[in-house]
């Protein structure tokens, strides 16, 4: 080599050291914005959930004294009705033919009692608990995953029916009160009650006999069609013919729908077919990526122990987690019980003390009543080194776990078809 090709070589090492330093720089710098913008994006939605949090704990504490209005009011209503049964406004009130009737649709109705509104206001107060439990972490706040927002909707639609409910019987029963004379003397007047009673037997009586003269007026309209059937066989017939005739082009029509309906179902099927491809391939893509693969580790790791096991000896083959036996046991469950099972089964001290209560996860050792738990039984696999109590992690932590979850749940049956999981 000449002495000037030996400098151009050198310097074309130096110029190639130079730009790949300017590229890890320019990637290292778009690192750091991506970390940035996450980090805002994170504290947004923590805000956010801070909010929502704080809505969803108001909206119980109004449900509760909506409740506890209902469950007055329902009282009062019921009390009113007994009391007129007997009373001697009551009596007067009988008197009205349309006033009975209505009594009579009024009690054969569904009602909403005080019992029914108590049943529903107990429950109320738990959901309120189980979502202010979330205010110290809001970033893993997620309302459509959180069961006590949706179990808060059901018993807020179910007060709003009820309330509904009570205002049309009270503006029915104070309606039905301006009926009644107010100057009728009352001793030999029968009760509310007695002429309730006598309607709906009356009632009963006059549906037995429309039922009578249905079946006499049946038999009749028999007897005349018998004397007019003669002449109407012929015209029948003509009519069978006809029918047949236009079964047979239906029969036709049905088989022709069928055939462009078979047709249209396989078409579908090749469409959804392909989709179904790409969607794989994505997910496939998905688990080639390192991230995401050392995020999965701990469970695509072959060992003896699956979740839900005492001892590592219930199972004789070694292989990776099983993702029924991770679903059974209540580790891809959505809000804290589910993160605290997830982290029971990877955590390297298991996790403890969510709500006062341990997830056991194996054989634990017992001091005077309180469960401490020794090292993982599940030895064979790597695991996350958290805390092992559920307050003591940081929002971090926690989100970090929710998104291996999350990993979890969408890619969960794609690895097990591709033997990372077991089934």
């Amino acid at each position: 080599m000449t002495k000037t090709a030996s400098i151009a070589a050198c310097l074309l090492v130096a110029l190639l050291a130079t730009v790949g330093q300017a590229q890890r720089r320019e990637s290292e710098q778009r690192l750091l914005d991506q970390q940035s913008l996450s980090k805002n994006q994170s504290d947004s939605i923590a805000r956010l959930n801070a909010m929502l949090i704080a809505e969803y704990v108001k909206r119980a504490d109004a449900l509760a004294a909506k409740l506890e209005s209902l469950a007055d009011e329902a009282g009062r209503i019921e009390r009113a009705t007994l009391v007129l049964l007997d009373s001697d406004r009551g009596k007067r009130l009988a008197t009205r033919d349309e006033a009975v009737r209505a009594f009579v649709n009024f009690d054969e109705s569904p009602v909403v009692t005080a019992s029914d509104v108590e049943t529903h206001r107990a429950r109320v107060e738990p959901l309120r608990q189980g979502i202010a439990a979330y205010a110290p972490l809001p970033r893993i706040f997620n309302p459509a995953k959180a069961p006590e927002c949706a179990q808060l909707g059901d018993e807020e639609a179910w007060a709003d029916a009820a309330y509904r409910d009570l205002k049309e019987r009270q503006a029915l029963i104070t309606a039905l009160v301006r009926l009644a004379p107010q100057n009728l003397a009352t001793n030999s007047l029968p009760t509310l009650r007695d002429r309730i009673t006598e309607l709906k037997s009356t009632m009963i009586q006059e549906e037995v006999a429309a039922v009578d003269a249905a079946r006499e007026e049946s038999r009749a309209a028999g007897i005349e069609e018998k004397a007019e059937a003669a002449s109407i066989r012929e015209l029948e017939k003509a009519k069978l013919d006809a029918a047949n005739e236009l079964r047979l082009l239906r029969l036709e029509l049905e088989k022709a729908r069928a055939e462009f309906a078979l047709i249209e179902a396989k078409r579908r099927a090749v469409i959804q077919e392909i989709e179904t491809s790409v969607d794989n391939k994505n997910l496939e893509t998905r688990l080639e990526d390192p991230k995401v693969l050392k995020k999965l580790r701990p469970f695509m790791a072959k060992g003896y122990w699956q979740p839900g096991n005492t001892s590592r000896a219930d199972s004789l083959k070694k292989g990776p987690m099983s993702f029924s036996a991770l679903e059974q046991f209540g580790a891809l469950n959505g809000g804290h019980e589910g993160l605290a099972r997830l982290l029971a089964v990877a955590n390297g001290t298991g996790m403890g003390n969510l709500n006062n209560q341990r997830v056991r996860y194996n054989i634990p050792v017992t001091y005077t009543g309180t469960y401490m738990f020794r090292k993982h039984i599940d030895t064979d696999r790597p695991k996350w080194s958290y805390p092992k109590d559920f307050h003591n992690l940081s929002a971090e932590q926690l989100i970090e776990v929710q998104e291996v979850q999350d990993l979890l749940i969408e890619l969960g049956p794609t690895m097990v078809k591709k033997g990372m999981l077991a089934p």
